[in-house]
C-alpha cells in the first residue's frame, strides 16, 4: 500500500529517534515484542496502529493528502497518549473536553480539534448504554450551537454496565462515575470538563434533581405516597445518561463541582488504585489553570516527538507493510512504557533503559482491575482494562464471564459466585444436573446431583 510522506525537518529528538529504532530491533532479538502490545492495560496498541491503515484507506477514498492523513493520526495518537496518562497512569479527577466549531458539509458542527477535527457525535459509540450516550451527545451539540452566553449543559454517567464489549466479546463496565459539563463562553467558545468521582447511582440522580430534572423524568412513579423505581439497572443507567440538565446563565462549572462535593458530603472525589485520595480541592485548583490537562508536558512532549519522527521514517519508503506496522506497534508500546516508567517513583530510582519492560508493564497492568463478576478467569487471560473512546477517554474494566464448559450445562457465575470463587469457597460448578425430561437427577443419598465440573 503506497504512502507518500513529505520530508520533515530534523529536530532535537533526532538522535532519540535513532535510539528508539535500535531498541525496536533489540526487542525483536530478545523476543519481547509481545510485551509492547501492552496486554491487559487500558491502551490497545494494535488497534491504535491499525487505525493508521484505516485512516489511510478512508482518507485516500476522500482524496486527502497522504502526509495530512499521517499527521492527523499522529496528532490523535499524541492526544490519546496524553489522555491515557491523565486518566489511567495519573488517575486524575478532571479531564478537558476541548471543542470548537467547523463547517462540515455546509453545516456548522461541534468538533474535537485535538482529534483532527472529529465530530463530537462521532466520539461516542451508538452501542453505549443502549444508545443513550449518543442521543444525549447529539442533543448537547444542538444545544451548544444555539445556546446563549453563560448557558450550561450537564450530563452524568454512573459506574457499572456500559453496554459495550471488547474485541473478544467480554463485557466492559465502568469503575467510576463521570459528570460532563459544557458552558458557552462570552466569545462564543465552549468550555468543557469531565469530573471523575465515586458518586453512587443515587447520588448521580440527586445531582440531576438539584439541577431541575424531575423524578418522573428519571423513571420513578408515585405510588401510595412513595416514589417507586420502575426500571431495571440497564434502563436506570440509560435514563440517567439521557436526562441532561440545561441551565440558564449565572452558574459556573465550579458551582457544579461544588454541588457534587456537597452531595457526596466528602472532600474526597474518589480513591485511586494506589489508595490515595483525589480531592475536590485538586479539582478546583486544576480549573484555575486547566491548560496542563491537554498540553503535553516536557517529558511527554519529548517522548511523543521521538515517536513521531520514528513513524515518519518508517513510512518514508512510501509503503505500509506488515513489518512497518509491527515496528510502529513496538515503538508505540515502548513510548507508553517509557512514560509510565518516568511517572512511577519506583522506576525513577533506576536508569529507565535498565528497567525490565515486563516490570513496567506489570506496574501498568496493576492499575484498576476487575472485581465481583470480573474476576480474571484462568481460561481466558482477557481480563484487565481498556480505554473507551468517548466524550473524554474513559477507563473501562474488561470483565471475563466465568462459565461451566461441560457440554449441555450452561451455568454462568453471578457476582456472588465470582466472589466465592475468588475466596476459594466455590471450586466447581454448582448447577443441578437434569435428565432428558428436565427433572433433577438425585445422587445415592437422594440429594440433587450437582454438575461439579472443574476447570
Amino acid at each position: 500500500m503506497s504512502l507518500e510522506v513529505a520530508n520533515r525537518p530534523t529536530i532535537n529528538s533526532d538522535s532519540n529517534a535513532v535510539r528508539l529504532a535500535e531498541r525496536v530491533v533489540e526487542a525483536y532479538e530478545r523476543q519481547e515484542e509481545d510485551v509492547y502490545l501492552l496486554p491487559k492495560t487500558g491502551f490497545n496498541v494494535r488497534d491504535q496502529v491499525q487505525q493508521l491503515k484505516r485512516d489511510f484507506i478512508q482518507g485516500k477514498l476522500q482524496g486527502e493528502n497522504t502526509a495530512d492523513i499521517v499527521d492527523g493520526w499522529l496528532q490523535k495518537t499524541s492526544q490519546d497518549i496524553q489522555g491515557f496518562k491523565v486518566e489511567y497512569l495519573c488517575e486524575g479527577p478532571l479531564f478537558p473536553i476541548v471543542l470548537d466549531y467547523a463547517n462540515v458539509d455546509g453545516k456548522k458542527r461541534v468538533v474535537a480539534p485535538l482529534y483532527n477535527g472529529k465530530l463530537l457525535v462521532d466520539t461516542v459509540s451508538p452501542k453505549e448504554r443502549k444508545g443513550s450516550v449518543a442521543r444525549s451527545v447529539k442533543e448537547v451539540e444542538n444545544f451548544l450551537l444555539e445556546a446563549a452566553v453563560g448557558r450550561m449543559a450537564v450530563m452524568t454517567s454512573p459506574d457499572g454496565w456500559s453496554g459495550l464489549t471488547d474485541p473478544q466479546g467480554n463485557k466492559i463496565k465502568y469503575p467510576d462515575a463521570q459528570t460532563y459539563v459544557w458552558q458557552k463562553q462570552e466569545d462564543g467558545s465552549i468550555r468543557g470538563f469531565t469530573v471523575k468521582t465515586d458518586m453512587t447511582l443515587k447520588q448521580n440522580e440527586e445531582l440531576l434533581e438539584q439541577l431541575g430534572i424531575s423524578k418522573e423524568q428519571l423513571g420513578y412513579r408515585l405510588q401510595d405516597g412513595e416514589w417507586k423505581d420502575q426500571l431495571g439497572i440497564e434502563d436506570r443507567l440509560s435514563t440517567i445518561v439521557e436526562s441532561v440538565a440545561y441551565l440558564r446563565p449565572g452558574a459556573s462549572i465550579e458551582d457544579i463541582v461544588a454541588r457534587i462535593k456537597q452531595i457526596k458530603k466528602s472532600e474526597v472525589a474518589f480513591t485511586d488504585t494506589k489508595g490515595e485520595s483525589r480531592t475536590f480541592t485538586e479539582i478546583f485548583q486544576t480549573l484555575k489553570n486547566p491548560q496542563n490537562l491537554w498540553t503535553l508536558d516536557e517529558q511527554t512532549q519529548k517522548l511523543v516527538e521521538t515517536f513521531n519522527i520514528y513513524v515518519q521514517r518508517q513510512l518514508r519508503s512510501g509503503y505500509i507493510t506488515e513489518e512497518v506496522m509491527e515496528n510502529i506497534e513496538t515503538a508505540l508500546g515502548m513510548t507508553i512504557l517509557d512514560l509510565a516508567g518516568r511517572i512511577n517513583p519506583s522506576v525513577q530510582t533506576q536508569k529507565l533503559n535498565s528497567a525490565p519492560p515486563q516490570m513496567i508493564l506489570s506496574m501498568v497492568q496493576a492499575i484498576g482491575g476487575c472485581n465481583g463478576g470480573g474476576i480474571d478467569s484462568a481460561n481466558s487471560g482477557n481480563s484487565g482494562n481498556v480505554i473507551v473512546n468517548g466524550i473524554t477517554p474513559r477507563n473501562g474494566e474488561v470483565c471475563v464471564e466465568i462459565r461451566c464448559r461441560r457440554p449441555g450445562c450452561g451455568w454462568k457465575a453471578s457476582e456472588s459466585d465470582a466472589k466465592e470463587i475468588a475466596e476459594g469457597k466455590l471450586k466447581s460448578c454448582p448447577k443441578e444436573v437434569r435428565d432428558a425430561n428436565g427433572k433433577v437427577v438425585l445422587d445415592k443419598n437422594g440429594k440433587p446431583k450437582l454438575c461439579e465440573w472443574k476447570p
